[in-house]
């Protein structure tokens, strides 16, 4: 069934026919009329449609991928993205807990768990001495089953034994600490810094080779003012975005 619902085009127009593309096939998702996850048109519907050249078509599929309003996953077609995360860094929740608040449905699948002796960047982060063993998560984060992010955490091991016996694959990390462990989580430093994906990250993530991420480095405390965790995180940029507010 054709969902786009203007097909027409103005070739007589200054506005670029492949513009046009763009202009119609974002009204059509930002109106709802392609919901989340949801298939798009491949690139040969999209030309018979309008009557145009595959180049046309790429333009405007590249301009909505570019703004993260879909995915073009070879063999999968083209998905619609759900609304952008737009995640406000002056809270200090969970991933978990930050996108069940915005109504998305997180969910958690653990790549590795390990013990590793730490170097020294993460000794700093940690207050621990450099080769001492911690236990290490790697996990991709994803909303309503998309993959959106890739953390890496470094658990304090010597101060928090009980952190090794816990089943990290249901409840997020903060639920862990402050339900199962008991403790008070008091506050977190945070660092965000624009870059590209590796090639594993891109393919973890579905994303082309260098595609635009947001690094996060993030070091929890809990009470006493004692480090338990520091994270490094990877984010695909075209879907989670962070914002804060600024007052006179």
């Amino acid at each position: 069934m054709n969902k786009i619902l203007n097909l027409d085009l103005d070739r007589n127009s200054a506005v670029p026919l492949y513009y046009q593309i763009y202009s119609t096939l974002k009204s059509a998702i930002e109106e709802g009329v392609y919901k989340p996850n949801e298939r798009l048109l491949n690139e040969t519907e999209l030309m018979e449609k309008f009557g145009v050249s595959r180049a046309t078509v790429r333009l405007a599929l590249q301009k909505l991928e570019y703004e993260g309003l879909i995915l073009r996953k070879q063999g999968k077609g083209t998905l619609v993205l759900p609304p952008k995360i737009n995640v406000k860094i002056t809270n200090l929740f969970s991933f978990s807990k930050e996108l069940e608040r915005l109504g998305y449905r997180p969910g958690t699948q653990l790549l590795k768990k390990d013990y590793i002796r730490i170097d020294q960047s993460i000794a700093k982060e940690l207050q621990l001495t450099p080769k001492t063993k911690v236990l290490r998560l790697i996990r991709l984060r994803t909303a309503d089953e998309l993959p959106v992010g890739i953390c890496t955490s470094y658990l304090n091991l010597p101060e928090f034994p009980e952190v090794q016996n816990q089943d990290y694959t249901q409840l997020s990390l903060y639920e862990i600490i402050e339900k199962k462990i008991g403790l008070k989580i008091i506050r977190a430093e945070e660092r965000i810094v624009a870059d590209i994906a590796s090639r594993k990250e891109a393919t973890l993530l579905g994303l082309k080779a260098n595609s635009p991420v947001l690094r996060i480095y993030r070091t929890t405390y809990v009470q006493g003012n004692i480090p338990i965790e520091t994270v490094y995180a990877v984010f695909n940029a075209k879907v989670y975005s962070f914002y804060t507010e600024l007052f006179c």
